[in-house]
């Protein structure tokens, strides 16, 4: 299960008059970048922004159906409750003037930063996990072999599944389960530690087992934010578009394959190389979708073996962490009904 942490941080329950940034539409127009200076002193100190709001923040976003944006009024409302959560001790009034910066911080255009964050995280992630796996494969070592195991991964979506031989896809076993999904998903497992219970954060389900509304315990952005980017980086190795930079696998070109956005090849070839909604909006969607239909006892073992692979990872390598959607009925078929695991 996710971690829950309790907002105890020894601060004393003493009012604290801080003086609020003063920054109209005018002055944030021409500043290329508000900076976490910006906000009130107090809000840094004992490091609870990092270690309690931000993670707080991310499981939230991470557990939406819309990953690439928020409503406005839902992210003032999330905001106010986590900041109370977090900072009401301190006794930090959360005015208009302080929401204009925490808003241009946590949010970048259309993107908010916990997705940003994520989708960093995941992109980095997805890449990194599999320039290890093929690091670690001796028949991988040449590129064209590596092109060859992506193309065969990407067909029928082999990569989402932990079991995926053949060719019949209704066959394959442990949707969400594939080790390169599992490792991505982690980097978000990681990045939520911290989070602390936040009381009327999220709904109540309206009835047992209802998986129509937020719910704490399911990620269903963050996986499918994951899946989305294990796709592109099988693409990335499939069109020979992986580099090193600084040690570290990245991107070649800014579009799949070089080629510019009209070109055709497969649906890939043309697309940003970059893990955005533009290039991986619609993957990231329907992922999404499918992770909405698993019960909550799939989230749970994939919880649990996450947290059993972090664990792991943690002795050895690190984590790093750093248009109009298509019919998708039977986009990925879950073989494995049975919650019963």
């Amino acid at each position: 299960m996710a971690p829950i942490s309790e907002a105890n941080d020894s601060e004393p329950k003493v009012k604290v008059e801080v003086e609020q940034p003063d920054l109209d539409d005018e002055e944030l127009a021409k500043r290329t970048k508000i900076k976490m200076s910006d906000l009130p002193p107090m809000v840094l100190k004992n490091d609870r922004w990092r270690r309690r709001f931000v993670p707080t923040l991310l499981r939230y976003i991470g557990a939406l159906d819309t990953p690439w944006s928020v409503d406005e009024d839902d992210l003032r409302r999330v905001v106010e409750l986590i900041w109370a959560a977090v900072y009401g001790t301190a006794a930090i009034k959360y005015t208009d003037d302080l929401h204009t910066v925490v808003r241009a911080i946590v949010r970048h255009p259309l993107i908010p930063l916990p997705s940003r964050l994520m989708t960093k995280c995941f992109g980095s992630t997805a890449i990194t996990a599999l320039d290890a796996f093929f690091k670690s494969q001796k028949s991988y070592k040449d590129h064209a072999v590596r092109a060859k195991f992506a193309q065969w991964a990407l067909k029928h979506h082999r990569f989402v599944y932990e079991n995926a031989q053949g060719d019949d896809p209704k066959a394959y076993q442990g949707l969400f389960h594939s080790d390169f999904i599992l490792r991505t998903f982690a980097s978000h497992v990681s990045a939520i530690d911290g989070a602390i219970h936040v009381e009327g954060l999220f709904p109540e389900p309206r009835f047992d087992g209802d998986t129509t509304t937020v719910c704490l315990n399911r990620p269903i952005a963050a996986l499918g934010l994951a899946s989305a980017a294990v796709e592109r980086s099988l693409v990335l190795w499939q069109y020979h578009e992986v580099v090193w930079k600084k040690g570290r696998a990245a991107p070649k070109n800014k579009r799949v394959g070089g080629g510019d956005s009209t070109a055709a090849g497969g649906g890939y070839v043309g697309r940003s190389s970059a893990f955005g909604t533009s290039g991986w909006g619609v993957e990231s969607k329907r992922f999404v979708g499918a992770a909405s239909k698993l019960s909550q006892k799939k989230f749970d073992k994939i919880f649990d073996v996450t947290s059993t692979m972090l664990r792991l990872m943690r002795g050895a390598a690190a984590i790093l962490i750093s248009s109009d959607e298509s019919n998708d009925e039977g986009f990925l078929v879950d073989n494995d009904p049975s919650d019963s695991e």
